[in-house]
């Protein structure tokens, strides 16, 4: 299924990630919720390496530069 994955900071409207699924969707937010922070960034890396799907580090790359964001699904 087709999905735009959408992040934001807790203070503005929204952006989205250039990749990712609506399966991708369904792991971030079973793994942490709908609030990733960089306490997280090494789980990110790590699951980018171990399901060789770079979109993990997209996100842990926003998450270093933005600090926490929240996740959402525009289906």
């Amino acid at each position: 299924m087709s999905v735009t994955i959408h992040w934001r900071p807790t203070t503005d409207k929204g952006r989205y990630f250039e990749g990712g699924t609506s399966s991708s969707l369904d792991v971030l937010k079973r793994t942490f919720g709908s609030t990733i922070g960089e306490s997280d960034v090494k789980a990110l890396r790590a699951m980018a390496k171990a399901a060789n799907d770079q979109f993990y580090n997209e996100v842990a790359d926003i998450v270093q530069q933005i600090g926490e964001i929240e996740i959402w699904g525009e289906y």
